[in-house]
């Protein structure tokens, strides 16, 4: 199999010659890819791609989109470099109908922007706004770690070029990868190499579970993680409370910036708030802390309670406690390599949620109240039953 790197490091530009080897470097070291083709621009890869005829398929692409001091000068031009970039994507996705794996590597050269503030103001209020542009057009990872990059590359590597198992994915087969997967390599596959589809489109293109060959009643996601999950341990449904629907919402706050933590649901649902279903003998507090930390990668810290509410119907009721929360440290970055959770997350400020498209209202609702320092009620509120008051 191959991988395609498009990277200004290829090109005659003038830059670092140690940056240039350190970043060609990370790609030379054994692995499984055949093949490592590699292009200098948007030209140079639609010429590859026009001519290829290579006998290994291409099962990654890596764009490697570099803001140098040049283009950190001006807002618009960071723009148009990444509206560059979208365009190529949409070609690779709609034209091309490419299956690979695409992850667009926000680098942000701390050689030429030497000042750290700058930098910080890149990466906090412009990224997360790339971000959301680029998962639109179709990217698999949008990330500024490239050890983000190197992990997914790997993940892609075990869980999609071809192994000794007897399953394939219904939709890579046919680009030529992703065939002979084990089990749990199948799994993990559809989780990362198709987290970025639509519900419809999942629906449409394995409509039957390639494990157990039965259509699921439930969503082809769920269905492979409860039914074809890691053997040996218990599923969210096995964990999960049957009478009462007790779940959690977390608003998550950055202070030194003011930012608010967002998820990015797999499967094209929006953007969401951490949070989701209370687990047998779990306090709703431990819930909302594991959550967070499963879907963002964020380890906080609860500090109040915006709101308890209790929706009783027939068959079941629905208990929603929406907490608010602080990370513990405000370098963790939040995850940003899909997995089953979601597809990563983001921290953005109010003023910039219209760029994202929410799952629902509950977002702007509450970073808003949030933002206005209204009443955050103490986490005694909430209690176990016949504890004593604090």
């Amino acid at each position: 199999m191959s991988l395609l790197i498009e990277s200004i490091f290829f090109s005659k530009k003038e830059s670092s010659k140690e940056q240039k080897e350190n970043f060609i470097n990370n790609f030379s070291k054994p692995n499984k890819y055949k093949d490592i083709i590699k292009s200098s621009d948007e030209k140079v890869t639609t010429s590859i791609l026009n001519d290829y005829k290579g006998d290994f398929p291409i099962v990654s692409i890596l764009l490697h989109i570099l803001i140098d001091k040049k283009l950190s000068n001006s807002d618009s031009s960071m723009m148009e470099l990444i509206d560059n970039k979208i365009k190529s994507i949409t070609e690779f996705r709609e034209k091309r109908k490419m299956n690979s794996f695409i992850i667009a590597y926000i680098d942000i050269d701390d050689l030429t922007i030497q000042s750290k503030s700058l930098r910080d103001d890149i990466s906090d209020r412009l990224f997360p706004l790339f971000l959301s542009k680029l998962f639109k057009s179709g990217c698999s990872l949008v990330t500024n770690k490239f050890q983000d990059v190197i992990e997914s590359l790997n993940i892609v590597e075990k869980t999609s070029i071809d192994r000794t198992g007897d399953y394939k994915c219904p939709i890579c087969y046919k680009s030529g990868f992703a065939n002979n997967l084990s089990q749990d390599d199948l799994r993990e596959h559809i989780f990362i190499f198709h987290c970025n589809c639509s519900l419809h489109d999942i629906e449409d293109s394995i409509p039957i579970c390639p494990i157990c060959n039965n259509r699921p009643m439930e969503r082809m996601g769920v269905h492979l993680h409860e039914e074809h999950g890691e053997k040996g341990i218990p599923t969210e449904r096995q964990l999960s409370l049957s009478k009462i629907y007790a779940f959690c919402l977390v608003i998550v706050r950055k202070r030194s910036n003011n930012t608010y933590l967002l998820v990015n649901e797999a499967a094209g649902r929006g953007y969401w708030l951490p949070g989701g279903k209370l687990n047998v003998n779990e306090a709703l507090q431990q819930c909302a802390i594991r959550e967070t930390k499963e879907e963002t990668g964020i380890d906080i810290e609860l500090k109040g309670i915006l709101r308890v509410e209790f929706s009783p119907m027939a068959g079941y009721s629905r208990m929603r406690v929406i907490f608010y929360a602080e990370p513990i440290d405000e370098n963790q970055p939040p995850r940003l390599i899909p997995n089953y959770e979601s597809m990563g997350a983001v921290y953005v400020s109010v003023n910039d949620l219209s760029s994202f498209s929410l799952r629902g209202k509950e977002p702007t609702i509450w970073f808003n109240y949030v933002d206005k320092n209204k009443p955050i009620h103490p986490l005694s509120l909430l209690a176990l039953e016949g504890s004593l008051p604090k």
